[in-house]
């Protein structure tokens, strides 16, 4: 039982880095996703145009929005590991450095936009968007929705706040990236 040492402590580590880089893109793209000048389209029907703001709604800018999050954690991570392992290790080859450093770069930015999209699955299906018609806005409080009738456009099985949706998507997209790291 190596607990957190050795090999364990990587996959630590990489479930950490992860599940930031994951709250990192889907704030981005929750953020500026709503500015794209295209359309939002639902991540589970795609040919379904939506209100920006609709839970699961998704853009290519809100996209490059999560990449640009995941990437400014992978760059703060690679930075880091490079200053702790120069001063575990005064003489380090500067290209294997920059080697994983462009590895933990790269790897969080693809890992901020699967989180994204992870969010907007779990929001399109168990977090419920509604559409108020005389304010034109979106509505995610499921006990406002009910209580002024208004009508879904998101969310099968409403059961999940925003807050349960983050929580549960960044810790399914940081277990899926430090898995291979505990085999």
């Amino acid at each position: 039982a190596e607990g957190l040492f050795g090999a364990k402590r990587a996959a630590a580590r990489m479930f950490a880095v992860a599940y930031w880089a994951v709250c990192a893109g889907d704030t981005a793209s929750s953020e500026l996703g709503i500015l794209s000048a295209s359309p939002a389209r639902l991540i589970t029907a795609p040919w379904r145009v939506v209100a920006a703001g609709t839970n699961g709604g998704v853009t290519a800018a809100g996209f490059a929005a999560a990449a640009l999050g995941g990437g400014v954690v992978g760059a703060v991570a690679a930075l880091l590991q490079a200053l702790l392992q120069r001063c575990a290790t005064p003489v380090l080859d500067s290209q294997n450095t920059a080697t994983s450093a462009l590895g933990t770069l790269a790897t969080m930015t693809a890992i901020g936009v699967a989180g994204s999209a992870v969010d907007s699955l779990i929001g399109a299906t168990l977090q419920g968007s509604w559409w108020d018609v005389e304010r034109k806005v979106v509505e995610s409080d499921a006990h406002v929705a009910r209580a002024r009738k208004l009508k879904r456009i998101a969310g099968w099985l409403p059961v999940f706040s925003n807050d349960a949706v983050n929580a549960v998507a960044a810790c399914l997209v940081a277990a899926a990236a430090s898995v291979p790291l505990w085999v």
